[in-house]
Parts: structure tokens; sequence; C-alpha cells
């Protein structure tokens, strides 16, 4: 059921310096941004291989974009989310439900992709599964650098 991670997800206050360190320093590619609806790119995934990605969104505008409120980032609240790439997702779904897991209804996110989100046992951070089949090609709404 569960195909690969998709991708994990952490927050920044220094969105240049994030991009120099995984850009510059680790080498790795930007797949493509999220841009907002002025088109500036908050969100930035770089590309670690067979379709994951490490992504970063600047804090403040993706408060911005999405609500929520501004937080002190220290270690330790810099992650947010990871996302499954999950094959049979409403299957998936149900089995997660039997095994007493709250699931949200299906959402669509930025990136127009549905699926569900529901809590870790810790109730702390969220998971996200993707949708059957998810390919690495840039969803709507982004960009891939020239």
């Amino acid at each position: 059921m569960i195909r690969q991670l998709a991708h994990l997800n952490f927050v920044t206050n220094d969105l240049p310096r994030m991009i120099d360190f995984y850009v510059n320093k680790l080498g790795l590619k930007i797949k493509f941004t999220l841009n907002n609806k002025e088109g500036q790119p908050f969100g930035y995934y770089f590309e670690c291989g067979a379709a994951t990605f490490i992504e970063v969104f600047d804090q403040t505008l993706a408060v911005k974009e999405w609500g929520g409120k501004m937080e002190l980032l220290t270690n330790g609240t810099r992650y947010k989310h990871f996302c499954l790439e999950v094959v049979g997702l409403d299957a998936y779904c149900e089995m997660l439900k039997s095994g007493g897991v709250a699931v949200s209804g299906m959402t669509t996110g930025l990136d127009q992709r549905p699926g569900w989100q529901f809590h870790r046992v810790d109730g702390i951070r969220r998971l996200q599964p993707a949708i059957d089949g998810i390919n690495s090609d840039s969803p709507p709404g982004s960009s891939v650098p020239g």
C-alpha cells in the first residue's frame, strides 16, 4: 500500500540560507517551487531521487497563504509533516479507519492533489498520504527553475 516516502516538509525564517545549503552545499537540485497568489515562490522542492523531495517553506509566506500562526522556530519545531505515496488510497484510508485512526475527509492541496490527513499517535504532526501513482512532474501552481 505505501509505495515510498514522497516528501518531508520543513519551515524556515531564512529561505535563502536553506536554498544555499541544499543546492550549493548538498548538491540537490530544485525540482520546482510552489508559488503564492502573487506568483512569489514560497516553497521549494529539493529533489532527492526516486520522486522524493525535501520541501522547505518560508514560514511568513506560508502563514500568509494558508493561515495559522507564526511560531518561534527552534530545534524540533521546523519539521511540519511528511507525505506518503500510496497505491490504493481508498483501501489504505479504510485500513487506517478500521485501526482506529481518525482520518479527515478528502482534501485537495495547493498542488491540486487529493489526499487525507491524520495525526500521529502523539497528536503533534500530521501525515498526508498522496494520491495513487503520484509522479515527479511539477504540480499545477508551481514553477520549474529555468
